[in-house]
């Protein structure tokens, strides 16, 4: 059988924790699967059967030309039930489609397992039956440039748990009242308190982004 190997695409150690992601490609045979985490960063031979979208499907999640690079055969977003940020964004679902993607998304279809003999694939979630030829061994992957493995790999991906913002019992994280916080220092926040962890607050209250420190819409507030 055609050796696998996982390649390192991108290891930016970027201040930004979603540029800064491990961007990985795993190739099996034929068939290839790219795992960006949050990145968009695009690097070298990114093709690949199997897309796992940056960013849970955020609006930022797929810059131009992104999709016509990777060319997707399916694409899975791997994001939490509920979640406060809007994700998956209906622009990128669009984008998916339009490219003729068979598009996945963990908080629908559950947990979603694509599965490789390096010359064919087949795909199923938790809420569906597999389809014919599945193959049931698993292999983790190592990260390894050339080292031949035999043994057929699934790649899984589940649904993600949203973590929902704590409160102090003696008083609230930020006030969600008026916009009284910025970007640039003013007017401080309680001790110990991060403008993240009050916006994600904000957010939970049902207040929304009310002090506008998300200007780009991506759930991370005050992002350089």
């Amino acid at each position: 059988a055609p050796g696998l190997t996982v390649k390192v695409m991108s290891d930016s150690t970027s201040g930004d924790l979603n540029q800064g992601s491990l961007v990985l490609k795993v190739v099996d045979g034929i068939q290839s699967f790219l795992l960006p985490g949050d990145s968009s960063t695009m690097s070298g031979d990114t093709q690949a059967t199997v897309l796992k979208v940056p960013h849970h499907g955020s609006n930022t999640a797929l810059v131009p030309g992104y999709i016509d690079r990777v060319k997707p055969e399916v694409a899975v977003i791997s994001v939490g039930s509920g979640n406060g940020y809007g994700h998956p964004a209906s622009s990128t679902i669009t984008s998916l489609q339009n490219a003729g993607a068979k598009a996945y998304r963990t908080d629908v279809d559950g947990t979603v397992v694509i599965t490789t003999d390096g010359s064919t694939y087949s795909d199923k979630t938790s809420k569906t039956e597999g389809t014919s030829n599945q193959v049931t061994a698993v292999t983790t992957p190592q990260l390894v440039y050339s080292t031949p493995v035999s043994t057929p790999i699934q790649v899984v991906s589940t649904p993600m748990v949203t973590a929902k913002p704590t409160q102090a019992q003696s008083s609230a994280v930020c006030d969600c009242s008026r916009n009284i916080y910025n970007c640039e220092g003013g007017s401080p926040l309680p001790a110990g308190v991060t403008i993240q962890q009050c916006y994600d607050y904000c957010k939970y209250l049902g207040k929304g982004d009310i002090h506008d420190l998300d200007r780009d819409n991506d759930g991370s507030a005050c992002e350089k």
